[in-house]
């Protein structure tokens, strides 16, 4: 026997939100645009649908092989860079993100590569609460 259900509870709040990018171990060139697991000239075939609304005021960065000179990846929303940007400086392979961007549930996002000294490797990328 089954006694009288109690009163619901509190909604809990959402846990922390990351969004993942990779150019799925192809090499990253200039003007070109990295998903999951993809990297692509055209921006239509790489980008990624968000699930919830959420502000990222954090952004990583990695490139297998050392830029020439400071490179800076810029987050897209919709097809448009944000603010939240990550360099990896000379001759290093990790960089830290600087700026904040909130994104919408359903918008479309991914990572611009730069229009001058992409290296020429693999890379990926990170964007969290």
């Amino acid at each position: 026997m089954t006694g009288a259900t109690g009163a619901t509870g509190a909604t809990g709040t959402n846990g922390p939100s990351e969004i993942l990018f990779s150019s799925g171990a192809a090499n990253v060139g200039n003007n070109q645009f990295v998903g999951v697991g993809a990297v692509n000239t055209k921006e239509t075939a790489v980008q990624q649908i968000v699930p919830v609304t959420a502000t990222y005021p954090k952004m990583r960065c990695f490139i297998a092989k050392g830029p020439g000179a400071n490179i800076t990846f810029t987050l897209r929303d919709n097809a448009a860079s944000t603010t939240l940007t990550c360099t990896v400086e000379e001759e290093k392979t990790t960089g830290i993100g600087i700026g904040t961007t909130t994104v919408k549930a359903g918008d479309l996002v991914d990572v611009a590569t730069p229009a001058a000294g992409t290296p020429g490797a693999d890379a990926s990328f990170s964007v969290s609460e």
